[in-house]
């Protein structure tokens, strides 16, 4: 996924020695499927997904720049400084935080992502949307939050946070 919204076509790892063509059916488009003996991500499934990943990637300017600058990369020893800058900007304690926060991950918040948030786009191999997921309704505005509805598995996860504190006062 990117910041757009955006989802790549899944990659499935099974556990099992042969790919069967039925393991297909039901998947969503473009989906990917590879075995490995155990079912654990193998140097050789490990190459399979940065396959697929790299279909999907942008072409365009960090390439260009690559290309036009072959001798000036990034070495190891000026990575550990330009690492450390990037991790200390991502890496606080209001990013994670605020990431279990939003998700609805803790504190335990059923109604933190409505059900149409879900489903998200697919990209083609060229990055693109197809028109059937495009957002705007064919009168060209765009779908209201407040259609949005509650599924079963949210109501079956307000039930256990109902169920559970019941318990925990039961039992003081």
């Amino acid at each position: 996924m990117n910041a757009a919204g955006q989802f790549i076509s899944p990659f499935v790892l099974f556990k099992g020695v042969r790919k069967r063509h039925d393991f297909m059916i039901g998947m969503p488009s473009g989906t990917e499927v590879a075995m490995s003996e155990k079912g654990w991500v193998t140097e050789e499934a490990f190459k399979l997904w940065l396959q697929h990943f790299n279909r999907y990637r942008t072409k365009g300017k960090t390439t260009a720049w690559q290309y036009s600058h072959t001798n000036m990369g990034i070495t190891k020893v000026a990575f550990g400084g330009l690492f450390k800058q990037a991790w200390n900007q991502a890496a606080t304690v209001g990013n994670a935080t605020e990431g279990f926060e939003k998700t609805g991950i803790f504190p335990l918040n059923a109604n933190a992502i409505l059900d149409q948030k879900f489903i998200g786009d697919t990209l083609d191999q060229d990055g693109n949307t197809p028109e059937s997921n495009n957002e705007q309704q064919l009168d060209g505005t765009l779908p209201s939050v407040d259609d949005a509805q509650p599924s079963t598995t949210r109501q079956r996860v307000e039930d256990t946070q109902s169920l559970t504190c019941t318990k925990q006062l039961a039992n003081e």
